[in-house]
Formats: structure tokens, sequence, C-alpha cells
């Protein structure tokens, strides 16, 4: 699970903007015996299952979701600043960081145990790199900081570590990165930290999925039964009351060699996607979709999925299959414009079922960016963060660092600015005159 992500120095950020999941506020009567979860509890923190971010636009919220989605970006590409460009892009609108290093920082628990991994660069040059594990009592043991060169990895003495560092990372490239692909086994505080940030944390600039890529993400948490995850997608559909009777999908699959020319033209009401098999062969599926709807008479009436149904109809599908494997493995998915396309009524049942105990059993957790205030009333004080800019720079607040009540009605005194976040428009009508 995700405690804590902060960045420095990024984009819109200058300073350092956290997303802190922690539970920071009273404990509600009867919460044990809620159906609602609140947070889950490992080691003392607190941590919740859901937050919603909210804000003008050009406020900052995609570069805070940016930011995570680089640091991911770096670790899983394993980024070297000889051969792959490292995600340097400074806050420019001052003197004191533009020529400055980037910072990102994260706080996560895996397997039970709690780690913070920090990651500095600048174009050319990582500028420090540590990770460390915290304890029981609240204290952090060091596991590597290679800006003092510390390496207190308990591993073969065989090993020496400075010299595994200095041979192949030497500040071009991530050391986490290294002894995880490496050295596989090495230390299993350093793979915990490495499969977290690849398999457990998704990250995505809009809601905008493929189709095909969503069945197959929820594959995954159906016994890898292609039939299985259509329907389970089909049958969160109808209960959102989206006016299906079902989603049918074939898949027919063609192999072809590495390097074979091949004709990719696929008709508008078919889905084409391709995995590599093995190194010679590479998989290509071609997905068609139908929808079942009743007619007047009762009678079923198929329809084709990609050309008839509404355009938030499909989206919804794609977001769907990303969610059924989120929540049935229980990793972290982070979202930007989660909303698109889709009613506030839906967007509300999306962040129930992560905030649900009979749902969310295995500690998933959903962070959205988010245009729609209709969920604000659903929310706690620790779930709703307000991005704006302050001296060109984004910064983040949360609705528990205001002086409110839970009760509040946090719809009305958003919109009357009292936690800031709007937009500050002027209305012109001279604007079109020449």
């Amino acid at each position: 699970m995700l405690i804590d992500f902060s960045v420095k120095n990024y984009k819109s950020i200058k300073d350092t903007v956290s997303v802190d999941m922690t539970y920071s506020q009273r404990l509600p009567n009867g919460y044990r015996d809620s159906d609602v979860l609140f947070f889950t509890e490992v080691k003392k923190h607190r941590i919740i299952p859901f937050l919603a971010i909210y804000g003008a636009n050009a406020s900052g919220k995609t570069n805070i979701i940016s930011g995570l989605a680089s640091l991911r970006a770096f670790i899983i590409n394993d980024c070297n600043s000889q051969e792959r460009p490292f995600p340097y892009t400074p806050f420019l609108l001052s003197k004191e960081t533009k020529d400055d290093f980037t910072e990102f920082s994260i706080f996560l628990e895996k397997n039970g145990n709690i780690y913070k991994y920090l990651l500095a660069f600048t174009a050319d040059r990582i500028v420090n790199e540590s990770l460390k594990k915290v304890l029981s009592d609240g204290t952090e043991s060091l596991i590597f900081d290679v800006k003092d060169k510390q390496f207190n990895i308990k591993v073969d003495s065989s090993y020496n570590l400075k010299t595994i560092y200095e041979n192949e990372c030497n500040y071009i490239s991530s050391f986490l990165v290294k002894l995880a692909t490496r050295y596989v086994g090495f230390s299993d505080d350093i793979n915990a930290v490495y499969d977290y940030i690849k398999n457990d944390l998704e990250v995505y600039p809009n809601n905008n999925f493929h189709e095909s890529f969503a069945i197959d993400k929820a594959k995954i948490v159906n016994d890898d039964d292609f039939s299985k995850a259509v329907k389970k997608i089909s049958q969160l559909l109808s209960n959102m009351d989206i006016a299906l009777e079902g989603v049918n999908c074939n898949r027919s699959i063609n192999t072809i060699e590495n390097g074979e020319t091949v004709n990719l033209l696929t008709s508008p009401s078919q889905r084409m996607s391709w995995r590599k098999k093995d190194s010679d062969k590479i998989e290509m599926r071609f997905d068609s979709f139908k929808s079942i709807h009743k007619d007047d008479q009762g009678k079923s009436v198929e329809f084709d999925f990609l050309t008839q149904e509404s355009y938030g109809t499909i989206t919804l599908f794609g977001l769907l299959g990303v969610i059924i494997d989120v929540l049935g493995r229980g990793k972290t998915l982070v979202i930007d414009e989660i909303e698109r396309s889709l009613h506030s009524d839906i967007v509300r049942y999306i962040m129930r079922m992560f905030r649900d105990k009979r749902i969310n059993k295995k500690g998933a957790q959903l962070i959205c960016a988010s245009h729609d205030l209709h969920s604000l009333d659903d929310l706690q004080k620790s779930e709703i963060a307000i991005v704006k800019k302050v001296n060109n720079a984004t910064i983040l607040q949360y609705i528990s660092e205001f002086e409110v009540r839970n009760e509040l009605n946090f719809y009305k005194n958003y919109l009357s600015g009292r936690f800031g976040g709007l937009p500050n428009m002027v209305f012109d009508p001279n604007v079109m005159e020449d």
C-alpha cells in the first residue's frame, strides 16, 4: 500500500508536495462494525483506501500524478542518464530551482513491512538514492544510501556492494533497480520495494483504457479465464444501471513470426492487441464485442458494442477491467480525470467500491484527480485534497487541515471558495472585439 508520495522541483511543483494516505482524523463511532473501510492498519499506520484530488484546471493535479508515474517509469525502465534520459523537468519559474535537482520520495507498505525510498536527480546524474526500513518501534534502519556510500544490506560476504555500485551505477543509474534485476534473491527488502513499484502501483494519465487491455487485466483475478473476465465486467456494468443484458467478446488469435509483415487493418467493431509470445513469435489478438439488449417483446437483440453503445459505456467497460484487477490483488490505482464521460453517480459508485470492506478485502487503494464535485459530501476529511497555485507553484492541502467538522457540506463550502482550488476567471464581453 502507498502511505505517502512526495515530489519536489518537478513541472509546476517547486517546494515539496506530499500525497499523504494517512487517516488523520478522530475515529468515528462504531467504525469497527461499519461496512465502510475507513483505513487499513499496518504497524500503527492507518492507511486510507481512497483519496480524491480536486482543483482548478492547470493547478497541478496532473503534475502530481505525473510525478508518481515518472518515478515508476524511472524504476521499471531502468533509466540510465547516458542511454535513457531521466524524467528531469524542473520548476522553471524560479532561479532557485531551474538548475536544481528533482526529488521523488515514496513511503510504502509491502508484505507487512514499511519502507522509505528516495530518488533525487538532475538531467544527467543521480544526486541521492536511499532506502530505509521502518521498524516496529518507529525507528528507521538504513538499507543503502548512495550519497554517503553506505550499504547495510545483509548479504554473502563475497559480494562487495561498493564495487557493485561503482561498476554498475556510479550516479548514472538506480542502485535499487540493479540489485533487484541483476541479483535476484539478493535482498528481500530490495525485491519488495521494486516489486511494489513495478507490479502493485498502477498509474494512468486518464480514464481511457483499451477494451482488450481491460479484459486481460480482469482475467488475472478470474482464473485466467477470458469468458469469466468479460462476464465480471458485464455484471458490473449492469449493476451500475447501464441498460445492458450483457456483453460478449469473441477473441481470435494469430501467431506470427517476429519481423513478418502483416495487414493490421481492423474494422470499427473490432479491437486489436498483441503480445510477445517468445523471442521469435508475436501473438496477435482480434476482439469482437457484442452487447445484448431486450426488445419490447423481451427478446434478446445483439448490438455492436464499439459502434452502437455510448462513449461513456465503452469508457466504463475499460475502467472496470482495471478496477477488477486492482481490487482483486490489493494494488494501488492512481488515475487522472476519472470522471471522463461518466455520470457523477457512477464515479461515486466506484469510490464506494474501494471504501467498502465487503468489496475491498485486500487493501486496494484508489487515488484520483477529478472535477466531479458531487462526490465531495460522500467522503471523509482525510479523503479530500485540494490543489491550487501560490506564487505560480502547486501546493496541496487536505480538508482535514482546515478547522471544519467531518459532517460539513464540503460541496457547498468548496464552491464558496472556503478551501481554495477554484478557477480565478475574468468574464470580459469585449474579448472578441477587434
